[in-house]
């Protein structure tokens, strides 16, 4: 067994929607929410992964190293849920950012960024927080689990690190688009973080900005 394995459950080559420029795109493969909108449930379990050792991982990409670094681009960790395994998600960030000087990225919904440690925010250029819903109860409709805390929580830590971030919140006519869940989304609100601008966010949704990118 590779030393600090995880379960990575594919990769590609994405341009956009990921972060900027050409990057890179790890889907680690365990996911704690069932989003009814989620683009890739077969990603939710970590027997779905292939066993994966960090180095392994960093070695892979480390072969798109010039493709990605004069596209401007770099790497992207998703899922799944990068934080369903913290230290492996940490250990590749930090080789890819410190090792192979490449832009890094962590697609997550932010509800467990509680484990996200210092040293993983560190080797983290950006972070693409995917907030599913600001109404509790719709967060709830929409993931089949969880609350919307955690998720406010890290974006409120993640403002105070000046980290940049992505802010995406995916409208879903019936789901997500009541008025007052809208209107509440972060920026007008002392318990999340100001956004500015937007970008379109695959075909559902809008990127909101906080931060430089």
């Amino acid at each position: 067994m590779p030393e600090n394995a995880g379960a990575v459950h594919s990769w590609d080559i994405s341009t956009g929607v990921d972060g900027p420029g050409t990057r890179f795109v790890a889907f680690l493969a365990g996911c704690p929410l069932r989003c009814q909108y989620c683009h890739s449930p077969d990603t939710w379990y970590r027997r779905s992964g292939q066993r994966m050792g960090a180095g392994d991982l960093v070695d892979l990409i480390g072969r798109y190293r010039r493709f990605i670094g004069v596209a401007g681009g770099g790497v992207t960790l998703s899922g799944g849920e990068p934080l369903h395994q913290p230290r492996f998600a940490g250990e590749v960030l930090r080789r890819c950012h410190d090792d192979l000087g490449l832009h890094t990225a962590m697609d997550t919904s932010g509800f467990l960024g509680d484990r996200a440690d210092d040293r993983l925010l560190a080797a983290t250029d950006l972070v693409l927080l995917d907030l599913k819903s600001w109404d509790p109860a719709t967060y709830r409709r929409v993931t089949r689990t969880g609350d919307i805390a955690p998720t406010l929580r890290f974006a409120r830590r993640l403002d105070d690190l000046g980290k940049p971030m992505w802010v995406r919140f995916v409208l879903v006519p019936g789901l997500t688009d009541a008025p007052a869940n809208v209107a509440g989304s972060p920026g007008s609100s002392p318990d999340c973080p100001p956004w500015s601008g937007s970008r379109c966010c695959r075909s559902t949704g809008w990127a909101r900005t906080s931060g430089p990118n």
